[in-house]
């Protein structure tokens, strides 16, 4: 059971818990509540894995600072070969500027390097698409706007999409609508050592699920793009 979510609550860990197998894992992607009890996970005997955000590669040392990199059968996508698949987009963008080009990208791709990158480039561009994986602090807000995932709930409603979710070994397959709303933000750029960053503007997608059955947690997604999304 993987969760993606940023909420100081532990509902999230104890939802996971109940729905996952005797001896399956759950696995944390995120900034969610970490307080747990001894039972019931003592009885079915759960494995609890952090997972970081920005995928393999990340808060290690030989490899964001010494350039080891990971062997690709063990590591398909890492920090940098998901910004040196964006930065080949971009090349191939000027060759075919009449042809949109747009990376889709799961929340590895959650780099401010990456989304800089379009904004620094002139010319035709390769846009980004990206699930965010953790709650941003965002520039000139009020506090209950100060974080990127509150920011999108004040927009107004964009409009609906329905759609089908597969059965997975914990769920059955049903159906889901989702209300979409969006906003321009400013990230306010991360710490990184021996040089700055600066902040950038994006466009946030808030995707929340409307009447889920009873007792099933609301799937909600926060997607980042460069593509204006706005109406």
């Amino acid at each position: 059971t993987i969760i993606t979510a940023s909420t100081e609550s532990d509902a999230p860990l104890k939802s996971a818990m109940e729905m996952t197998r005797k001896k399956g894992t759950v696995v944390v992607v995120g900034a969610v509540g970490l307080h747990i009890t001894r039972s019931p996970w003592y009885e079915k005997e759960i494995n609890l894995r952090i997972s970081c955000s920005y995928g393999p590669g990340r808060y290690d040392s030989t490899y964001e600072q010494n350039g080891l990199d990971y062997p690709l059968p063990y590591a398909r996508w890492t920090e940098n070969r998901n910004m040196e698949e964006y930065l080949r987009l971009l090349k191939l963008a000027s060759e075919v500027p009449q042809t949109s080009l747009i990376m889709i990208a799961d929340r590895e791709s959650d780099l401010s390097e990456l989304f800089l990158e379009r904004h620094q480039h002139s010319g035709p561009g390769a846009e980004w698409l990206a699930r965010s994986a953790q709650d941003r602090c965002l520039l000139d807000q009020e506090p209950e706007k100060a974080k990127l995932w509150s920011r999108p709930r004040f927009s107004q409603v964009l409009g609906e999409i329905e759609f089908k979710l597969p059965a997975t070994a914990q769920r059955k397959a049903r159906g889901a609508r989702q209300t979409i709303r969006a906003h321009q933000v400013t990230l306010r750029p991360p710490y990184r050592q021996g040089h700055h960053l600066p902040p950038v503007e994006v466009y946030a997608v808030l995707a929340t699920e409307l009447d889920p059955p009873a007792g099933v947690e609301p799937i909600e997604w926060l997607l980042l793009t460069s593509l204006p999304t706005t109406n």
